[in-house]
């Protein structure tokens, strides 16, 4: 990931070697869609779980167990970036 986060133009040129879109739709997509970045905000996903309960799309709550299943430890010692830093934007 550290190859793409803030260089679009190595994105640009991985995606034109790897894939089979055409040139302007990768320039669109690689500089103005999509960014790279080690962090997960675990308070959206604490309260995606649970509005997914209050929607009846599940029939438990997780969103209180969101901790329990979520480990960052192997992306921070990867990133070298503290566990505190990848779990919020």
């Amino acid at each position: 990931m550290k190859t793409f986060m803030g260089q679009p133009d190595n994105q640009i040129e991985f995606e034109r070697k790897y894939s089979r879109l055409p040139d302007p739709v990768i320039q669109m997509q690689e500089r103005d869609f999509l960014r790279y970045n080690f962090r997960t905000n675990i308070a959206d996903v604490k309260t995606m779980a649970a509005e997914l309960h209050q929607l009846g799309w599940v029939k438990e709550d997780f969103g209180g167990k969101v901790d329990g299943f979520v480990d960052l430890s192997f992306v921070a010692k990867a990133s070298g970036l503290p566990p505190s830093e990848l779990s919020s934007w």
